[in-house]
């Protein structure tokens, strides 16, 4: 009796591992995804500044050609 009692305890540490597992690898997709998410939000926002300091640098330009146009 005593071995059916350590054969049903080794089952459920078994099943006790497995599920951990199971939530450690629920838990690691969550990271990677929520990683992925700042990497995106990251380079949009880089890409925007990126395309803020060109308008500015464009503008910049414009600006001096008018100024060429006024002097000649």
């Amino acid at each position: 009796m005593f071995y059916v009692f350590l054969f049903y305890m080794f089952m459920f540490l078994m099943f006790l591992m497995f599920h951990m597992f199971l939530m450690f690898l629920m838990f690691l997709m969550f990271y990677m995804f929520l990683m992925f998410l700042m990497f995106l939000m990251f380079y949009m926002f880089m890409f925007f500044v990126f395309m803020f300091f060109m308008f500015l640098f464009l503008m910049f330009h414009m600006f001096l050609m008018f100024l060429m146009f006024l002097m000649f």
